[in-house]
């Protein structure tokens, strides 16, 4: 082995960067794939449900679930009670409990592709092509890109960890994971960054998953780093919505807020979480996913009675205000929002609500 390769894996440091970073394209595209697919198959009706699900915040924590794990995206769940929250169809305290739910919900997708279906992989792919062609001229069409884009993130999964593997044994790695793993606040704002830029909390997951399963990060920065993906998942919507009236920006604040209040009071207690976690699997991908199915529980359970002071709370952040801008100019249309085709058609939805609205008082005036 030259100085420039690394430990059993036949490649220098150059040609293993480039095929993980391969293999976090394709697992991100495959994310993408799946949830965009949902959402054009079945998202309208799922709007409607949430609409109709807010009067009991049970209620709506259920459907968020449903809506979370059918989508794989609770950002675009926050655009979707976001936008109904801004024009009153929806109250704030029943958005946030919706949230709670689809934060719970984009966990089932990770515990399903933290289980070993690569028996799966030719079944998924061979089904998803069939069902894309034959039903060109049904909504159904967007099932069969949902299935090619789970049998992408099974190859994804399986190519990271397959160049991962040996970097465990790697010096230059360790010195690399050595701050992180020391410094667990540093690895939780690092955790959130990178799952802001890349607008999905799932897909830094599983990357944290492919990771800790082949042992090149050890299990506690694992934590961090799911933790900091956590807070990650809740900024995209923040920012997204800073066009919105305040109404509309309230929701995605709330659950920030809750997130943020969670990374706290979990934070100090990550030594005593490990070996709770550790009895119920000892697979270390399968621990970093169970905890992060309990630490969004444990939200759901946590701050469920407490809706009510933090729809105060995000209400006196973000109070009601004359709207001062020019009617006439987009609202709602984020251009950075344009790499996430589940957010970016959330945004043209509202802003062609907004649009409606003016119409219609347009029209009211005139008769």
């Amino acid at each position: 082995m030259t100085p420039a390769e690394l430990p059993d894996t036949g490649m220098n440091a150059s040609e293993v960067l480039l095929h993980i970073v391969g293999g976090v394209c394709l697992l991100l595209w495959g994310v993408s794939m799946v949830s965009t697919g949902l959402n054009r198959a079945f998202g309208a009706s799922l709007r409607r449900v949430i609409s109709h699900s807010t009067s009991n915040r049970f209620k709506a924590f259920g459907v968020g679930v449903c809506v979370a794990a059918l989508l794989q995206s609770s950002t675009a769940a926050s655009l979707i009670v976001s936008s109904f929250a801004a024009r009153n169809i929806v109250t704030i305290s029943g958005a946030l409990a919706v949230m709670l739910g689809a934060d719970v919900g984009t966990t089932l997708a990770a515990q399903l592709l933290s289980r070993d279906l690569g028996w799966l992989l030719p079944v998924l792919l061979t089904a998803g092509y069939i069902v894309n062609k034959t039903m060109e001229e049904s909504q159904y069409k967007h099932v069969g890109r949902s299935l090619v884009g789970l049998g992408l993130i099974l190859i994804s999964l399986s190519m990271i960890k397959t160049v991962a593997a040996p970097l465990g044994q790697s010096e230059a790695v360790h010195v690399l994971i050595e701050p992180l793993s020391s410094q667990p606040i540093l690895a939780i704002l690092l955790a959130a960054l990178l799952t802001w830029i890349v607008h999905s909390s799932l897909g830094m997951i599983l990357i944290f998953m492919s990771f800790a399963a082949v042992g090149t990060i050890p299990l506690h920065l694992g934590f961090a780093l799911v933790l900091g993906a956590n807070i990650g998942g809740a900024i995209a919507p923040v920012i997204m919505t800073l066009r919105d009236i305040p109404a509309g920006r309230r929701v995605p604040l709330g659950n920030l807020l809750i997130r943020s209040l969670g990374v706290l009071i979990c934070l100090p207690l990550l030594s005593q979480v490990e070996p709770l976690v550790a009895e119920f699997d000892p697979d270390p991908a399968r621990q970093l996913v169970n905890f992060h199915t309990a630490f969004n529980l444990a939200l759901a359970v946590l701050f469920m009675p407490f809706i009510g002071p933090l729809t105060r709370l995000s209400e006196k952040i973000l109070p009601d205000r004359p709207r001062e801008e020019d009617e006439s100019l987009p609202r709602y249309l984020d251009p950075t929002a344009i790499s996430t085709p589940a957010a970016a058609l959330a945004c043209v939805a509202r802003e062609t609500l907004r649009v409606s609205d003016i119409i219609q008082g347009m029209m009211r005036d005139t008769l």
